[in-house]
Parts: structure tokens; sequence; C-alpha cells
């Protein structure tokens, strides 16, 4: 069990160290060694729970398989892109705090309404 843990913090730390930016988390950036090695040991994971569920419901493999990429396939064309957006603190201020003059404005003055006289907590709080 400790070879499985230790190979998988290998695998994690290899993924880490080649895909840790949003410039190298393009689809051609995972062909590394280790990432061949880590999308092969998902794919027998999934086999093995397709002959599982299969061997359950008293069906064919093929059938849950289809049925699997189906509800995939129902996801992906059902959402939106994902768009990654750099955390807060590595924001340009300008940038972090554009709505907070707005969203300030919105609130009243400070202290009344159900907020009480709580400390500010954020920017639009702070420059009411």
């Amino acid at each position: 069990m400790s070879f499985w843990f230790c190979f998988g913090t290998y695998i994690y730390l290899a993924l880490e160290k080649y895909h840790s930016t949003p410039e190298t988390q393009t689809d051609e950036s995972y062909n590394h060694p280790e990432d061949v090695l880590h999308f092969a040991q998902h794919e027998n994971i999934e086999r093995i729970e397709a002959e599982r569920e299969a061997k359950f419901r008293g069906i064919p493999v093929e059938e849950v398989v289809k049925q699997q990429k189906e509800a995939v396939e129902a996801v992906i064309t059902s959402t939106k892109p994902i768009v990654r957006v750099p955390p807060p603190e590595k924001q340009d201020p300008e940038t972090r705090y554009k709505d907070a003059k707005s969203e300030s404005v919105h609130k009243g003055e400070w202290g009344t309404g159900d907020a009480g006289y709580k400390a500010p907590v954020d920017a639009s709080d702070k420059l009411r």
C-alpha cells in the first residue's frame, strides 16, 4: 500500500512540476511519461469500475461504458467553459477593487440596516 502512496505522490509532484501554471495546462502539455502513466492508471480504474457496475446491474460492460460516455457528453455540452481567474492576492489592485465603489453605494451609510457597527471586512465596506 505504501508503494502506491509513494508512487501517487511522485506523479502528483511531477504534474505540479510540469503543469503548475495556466499556460502549462494545455492539452498539448500532457505528454510527459509521468502524465501518460497517470492517465493510463485512471483508464484502468475506470475499466474495473465499469466491469463491477455491469456485473452488479446484470448488463454487458459495453452498455455501461456507453451510458457513462453519454453522461459525460451531456455534462460537457451543458456547462460553460471554465475561465481561470488568478486569486485575489495576485490580481492587479485596479482589477481587484474595480467594483468596490459601486458596491459601497448600494450598501448605504455605515452602521445602518442589518449590518450594524461591525468592522469593515471587504473593500466596499472600507469605502463607505
